[in-house]
């Protein structure tokens, strides 16, 4: 798995977009090329669902959220609390991929 883009979209998430098609059983090892790969992080929950992952992981004393949802193809991270500060402070920790 390679991730193809990173957007930073309605200033509340970091969007990607990894290929090649992949499943929701692939959900652990899109934590992995997403987040720990990239940031010094610490996973505190994790969710699962039919379709759905959300892995709620800290980076630098915050909290945020990485939603895999593999019908739709779609890896997000979003800040529980919706600050824009703190969404700024991750996307900098991506924005050399």
């Amino acid at each position: 798995m390679k991730i193809e883009s990173v957007s930073f979209i309605e200033d509340s998430a970091i969007s990607f977009v990894v290929k090649p098609v992949w499943q929701t059983e692939d959900s652990e090892q899109l934590y992995s090329l997403i987040v720990s790969n990239h940031l010094e992080t610490k996973i505190i929950e994790e969710t699962h669902g039919a379709d759905r992952y959300t892995y709620r992981f800290r980076f630098f004393d915050k909290d945020f959220l990485l939603h895999t949802e593999s019908y739709s193809q779609s890896c997000w991270i979003e800040s529980p609390n919706n600050e824009m500060e703190e969404m700024i402070i991750l996307w900098r920790g991506f924005t050399e991929l």
